[in-house]
Parts: structure tokens; sequence; C-alpha cells
């Protein structure tokens, strides 16, 4: 249990210094990510990072070399395993019905839109939908966003009638959470 601990403690501080929007951090995220895919088989119940105090440490490292694998090297196929492992890991901590669920989710969606497995993305983004919805309430920012995200899947697709509808109930939304004049609705 103490080097489960360790071990996690090395890959979070690894973590803290990798930043997907920063080219000159990608070397670390690189060390980062192949490190945390080979100790992601077994992030399992009685394996790394399982007990109560390191799950959600396990999980967000997963996603975070998820993301590297996702945005820096393009490998998808490795997001999609990373991404997959932090889901079940939060909703193992979670249920269903959690911010950090709604998040993995997201990352897996967007993986599939990326690789234009676009009825898969919309079913997930749905999902996600429903459960900020459940969560949060019709009005509220993470609400907008993911209506943004599915009007991207529909522009992916060409269908631009069914992307308008979605690109207008998110900025109605925005709207109602910030106000017309809020930089983020002029976006």
């Amino acid at each position: 249990l103490g080097q489960d601990r360790e071990v996690l403690a090395a890959l979070k501080d690894k973590m803290a210094e990798f930043d997907h929007d920063k080219p000159a951090t990608y070397f670390v995220g690189r060390q980062f990510a192949r490190h945390v895919r080979a100790a992601a088989p077994h992030m399992q119940p009685g394996g790394l990072g399982q007990d109560r105090e390191t799950q959600p440490d396990a999980a967000n490292v997963c996603l975070q070399a998820g993301l590297f694998f996702e945005r820096v090297a393009c490998s998808f196929s490795e997001a999609l395993v990373l991404f997959r492992k932090g889901l079940e890991i939060h909703i193992k901590l979670h249920g269903e019905d959690h911010p950090e669920v709604a998040m993995a989710n997201n990352n897996i969606a967007n993986v599939y839109r990326t690789q234009g497995k676009y009825v898969d993305a919309l079913g997930l983004f749905k999902k996600i939908c429903d459960t900020k919805i459940k969560l949060h309430g019709l009005v509220n920012e993470d609400v907008a966003g993911t209506y943004t995200n599915m009007a991207n899947v529909y522009a992916s697709q060409g269908n631009f009638e069914e992307a308008e509808k979605m690109y207008q109930q998110g900025l109605e939304i925005m709207v109602k959470v910030h106000g017309p004049e809020h930089p983020d609705v002029a976006t």
C-alpha cells in the first residue's frame, strides 16, 4: 500500500508539470503518459490506487495521460484506454451522476468525434447533457458547453440545421447565465 501511494504521488507530481496547451511541457507529458499507461492495467480492485484515499488520484492521472495521448500524440486508442480506466474508477467512487464521470465521458466523446464516430459521440454527449441537467439544472454554463459539443458533431456530419439548433440552445443558456454583454456570450 505504501509503495502504491509513492507511485501515485510521483505520477501526480509529473502530471502537475504537464499542460497539454503548452508545447514546452510535452517531453514531460510523454514520460508521464508512458508511465501511466504501464500502470493502468494495475489500477483495479486490489491493485494500484484502489484504496479509497488514492482512487481519485489514480483516476485523474489516467485522465491527464489520456489528454496527452489525445491532444499531443494523436494516439486515440491509447487515449481511450486511459479515459475509460479513469471513468471506471470515478464511477466506482461516485456513481454515474457525478461531474467527474461527466468529464471523463466528455473526453471519450471528444475522441469519438475526432475519429469520425459521430453516432457514438452524439450518444455520449446526450448522456452527458442529461447528467449535467440533473446535477445543475438547465441554466448552467456546463450544459451550454455540452450543447456546443453536440452542435460541433452535427456540423462535422454536415447537418448544419441541427448544429444551428444546438448552438442556439447553448447561446440562449449562456445569455441567461451571463447576460448578453458577457465576453463568453460574444464568442
